[in-house]
């Protein structure tokens, strides 16, 4: 797999003492590629992710895109989107209205605090 890596747990684990699953053994691996695997590894060193245990927490996903109740990964694979906000539930992802609405106002003001 040139220019690609499997994207593995955060941290080392010593299965004998921990319930949490060795990510190594995982059949459902992700294919990343190198550009996703510098800012995952960026993000391990820079940001804390509420309610995760950062030594533990198992790699994030990479989703390319969301399109109605679906979220695809960089490698292709389609995933229902089972944890998202109430707006996606009731909207989806990407929306083709939505989407027009909210460029129509990003045009005239995007902020306001």
């Amino acid at each position: 797999m040139t220019g690609a890596r499997y994207l593995a747990g955060f941290g080392t684990r010593d299965s004998a003492k921990s319930q949490i699953p060795n990510p190594e053994s995982r059949q459902d691996r992700v294919t990343v590629s190198e550009t996703s695997m510098n800012l995952v590894q960026r993000d391990r060193a820079c940001l804390w992710h509420p309610y995760t245990q950062m030594q533990t927490a198992p790699a994030p996903l990479p989703i390319v895109k969301g399109e109605g109740v679906y979220l695809y990964t960089e490698d292709g694979r389609r995933l229902l989107d089972g944890i998202s906000s109430w707006w996606v539930n009731i909207h989806g992802h990407a929306h083709p209205r939505l989407n027009e609405a909210l460029i129509e106002q990003a045009r005239q003001l995007e902020h306001v605090v």
